[in-house]
C-alpha cells in the first residue's frame, strides 16, 4: 500500500474535486485521475459520484477516507513515538556537584539512574558552588547539587529544597570541657577553646559566622581550611573543636561528641537548574534519587 495515495484520495475527497486536489498538491490531473481509477477497479466499486460540478463520496468512499484517515493517523503517531526514542536515546545530561559529599552522591545514585536510563549520557563536573550556580545560568550545566543558604542563590536560576541541614558543634570524646556542655551547647563555656572552622568563602562559614553574631560570642580561630574531614581529624587530637554540617556526623569517630546549636542554625541542599528551562523526565529521575540519597541523613522524606 503507497500512503502517498492515501493522502492523494483524501485530497480529492477534500476538495471535492479532482482537478483541484491535483493543484493543492502540485501533480498532474492525469495521474491522480488514474490512481483514483485503478483504486476504484481494484475495489470493485465507485468512491466518489458527480453532482453536479462536484464529486461527492459514495458509501464505500466514505468508508475507504474513514480508514485511510487512521491509517494515515497510525503513521504520524508511529512516527513521532520513534522521535521520542530517537531524541532519548541521544539525550545528555551535564551535572555540577560540589567536592567531597557531592562526589559521594554522585557515586552512590548514578548506578540506580543508569539502571533507569540506560540511553542517558552523564557529564559529571565537580565544581565549588558559586561558579556551579554561574554555569547552570549560562548554560553550561543542566543540574547542579549545591548546599546553600537563601542569600547565596542566583535570581536566573531555580532551586529545589532536598535537605534542610543543621550544623553540629563536634568535641573530642576526652576534652576537659565536655563534662560541661549540654544540649544545645553554650558556646560560652568554649570562649578559651581554639577552634577549627571552614574558609570564610564557604557557605558553612557564612552561616557559622552568622551565628556567632547572633549568639555575641567571638571563636578563638586556631585554623581554617577546605576541607570538613581535616576539621574531624583535628578535634580528634583533641586540640580544638569545630562545627560542621551534620552530614559528617552520622557516622561519627566515637572519639567525637556531638552537640545541637541554639536556634539549629541551617544550610540548605539544592537541585539547582536555569529558570524558565523545562525539566526533562531525566533531570526529574536524577532529582528524585538524589531527594532520597538525602533523606537517609536527615531521617525524614526530602523536604
Amino acid at each position: 500500500m503507497d500512503l502517498q495515495h492515501l493522502e492523494n484520495i483524501l485530497a480529492i475527497a477534500e476538495e471535492a474535486s479532482v482537478s483541484k486536489a491535483a493543484e493543492k498538491l502540485f501533480i498532474s490531473q492525469p495521474a491522480i485521475t488514474h490512481q483514483l481509477l485503478k483504486l476504484e477497479q481494484e475495489l470493485g466499486t465507485p468512491l466518489f459520484i458527480r453532482s453536479g460540478r462536484k464529486l461527492e463520496r459514495t458509501e464505500a468512499g466514505s468508508v475507504y477516507m474513514d480508514h485511510a484517515r487512521r491509517i494515515l493517523a497510525l503513521k504520524q503517531e508511529a512516527y513521532e513515538r520513534i522521535a521520542e526514542v530517537r531524541t532519548r536515546q541521544q539525550h545528555t545530561l551535564s551535572i555540577g556537584f560540589t567536592p567531597a559529599r557531592g562526589t559521594e552522591m554522585f557515586s552512590q545514585i548514578y548506578p540506580q539512574f543508569h539502571m533507569r536510563c540506560p540511553d542517558t549520557r552523564v557529564i559529571p563536573r565537580e565544581v565549588m558552588t558559586l561558579e556551579m550556580q554561574r554555569m547552570i545560568a549560562e548554560g553550561y550545566l543542566d543540574l547542579g547539587f549545591v548546599s546553600i543558604t537563601q542569600e547565596q542563590r542566583d535570581h536566573r536560576n531555580s532551586y529545589i529544597t532536598l535537605w534542610e541541614e543543621e550544623l553540629s558543634l563536634v568535641i573530642a570524646q576526652d576534652h576537659p570541657l565536655r563534662h560541661r556542655l549540654s544540649q544545645p551547647v553554650d558556646l560560652h563555656l568554649l570562649r578559651e577553646t581554639p577552634f577549627v572552622l571552614l574558609q570564610r568563602n564557604s557557605t558553612v562559614r557564612i552561616v557559622t559566622d552568622e551565628f556567632f553574631r547572633r549568639m555575641d560570642f567571638a571563636p578563638n580561630i586556631l585554623f581554617e581550611t577546605h576541607h570538613t574531614p581535616t576539621i574531624l581529624t583535628l578535634i580528634q587530637q583533641g586540640i580544638c573543636c569545630g562545627i560542621i554540617p551534620k552530614y559528617y556526623t552520622q557516622h561519627a569517630d566515637p572519639r567525637l561528641a556531638v552537640y545541637s546549636l541554639a536556634g539549629r542554625p541551617s544550610i540548605s541542599t539544592c537541585a539547582c537548574y536555569r529558570k524558565n528551562r523545562p525539566l526533562s523526565a531525566q533531570d526529574r529521575c536524577f532529582i528524585e534519587l538524589s531527594g532520597e540519597f538525602w533523606s537517609r541523613f536527615s531521617g525524614s522524606h526530602p523536604a
